[in-house]
């Protein structure tokens, strides 16, 4: 979990101070980090 809210809060954060559309991709190898990943993406903010 700690791991996964540090990438997309540090992604988020970025993602604010651009001016450019970007597009971000997570490769994650497992069902397990997905899961984590969705989970923490679905309570961020």
């Amino acid at each position: 979990d700690k791991c996964a809210k540090i990438m997309i809060s540090s992604t988020n954060q970025y993602l604010k101070s651009e001016t450019q559309n970007l597009k971000v991709i997570f490769c994650l190898y497992t069902k397990d980090a997905y899961d984590i990943f969705k989970r923490v993406l679905d309570n961020f903010g």
